[in-house]
């Protein structure tokens, strides 16, 4: 049976709630639109902010973990794991244009934002969305504040998609042509200063969350070793990386008139 979870963020305005480290997603947002002319359309934010998706059935049903502590059984995996998501990703974003297809009138249009990758980047773990995530759950399964059996059944129902990819896929589809599609550096105009680790580690936190605690439990004290963690790990991680190095995560602008 197809296991299905509802994906939704941190709830209310506290310290850790969607809201109050969403407002990056919202600049990314408003950027898109701009991309845009005036013509009124349906705007339709980030789908990973809330919907019902699937986490990959090929995985479940070969036990195959979507991250593993080994790093090299993790590269050997990578392609499987990668392939399973994206063909996920494909039965839900054809779903989603098949309902709202219905619900617009003949050229109707609507505006999509998703984060994904560039389609000339390879398919590495920090081109994944979940990809930071898990480097850190999984950190914390080796340190043993986490079991690693839960580990191994954790699957974070998110895919970033390469522009060609979803470009193929709403040309199989069919219901809608695109008007335009942009592919955008969504910190190629920020001051870099202003991305610190704790900043991105509560961006994840707000995301996530809800997830890994339902997964995992003991909320207060994972998700505190989780900012603890993902500091130290972001930390290392910008240190190690090219001071210029191009960003492998993008914002995908899309827009679509119903056919």
């Amino acid at each position: 049976m197809a296991s299905k979870q509802m994906v939704h963020m941190n709830h209310g305005q506290g310290e850790t709630s969607y809201a109050h480290n969403s407002s990056f997603q919202s600049l990314l947002a408003l950027e898109g639109m701009s991309l845009f002319d005036t013509t009124p359309v349906a705007f339709v934010p980030s789908l990973s902010d809330r919907s019902e998706v699937q986490a990959p059935e090929d995985l479940r049903i070969n036990q195959i973990p979507a991250y593993d502590i080994d790093e090299n059984a993790r590269r050997e995996r990578l392609p499987v794991v990668a392939g399973a998501y994206a063909q996920q990703f494909r039965k839900d974003f054809t779903l989603f244009l098949q309902l709202r297809a219905k619900e617009l009138v003949p050229e109707g249009r609507m505006v999509v934002s998703l984060q994904g990758r560039r389609s000339d980047e390879p398919v590495t773990e920090s081109s994944l969305i979940w990809g930071t995530a898990a480097q850190i759950l999984g950190t914390m399964a080796s340190e043993g504040v986490i079991d690693k059996e839960k580990l191994d059944s954790l699957y974070i129902p998110v895919h970033g998609p390469s522009d060609e990819e979803l470009r193929e896929i709403i040309q199989e589809e069919g219901s809608f042509s695109i008007t335009e599609m942009r592919v955008h550096d969504p910190i190629s105009g920020m001051d870099r200063a202003l991305l610190t680790p704790n900043r991105l580690v509560n961006s994840l936190r707000a995301a996530f969350e809800p997830i890994i605690v339902q997964h995992f439990g003991s909320p207060g004290e994972i998700m505190d070793e989780f900012v603890r963690t993902g500091e130290k790990h972001l930390s290392l991680q910008r240190r190690s990386q090219v001071k210029h190095a191009r960003n492998p995560r993008v914002m995908l602008v899309v827009s679509l008139t119903k056919a």
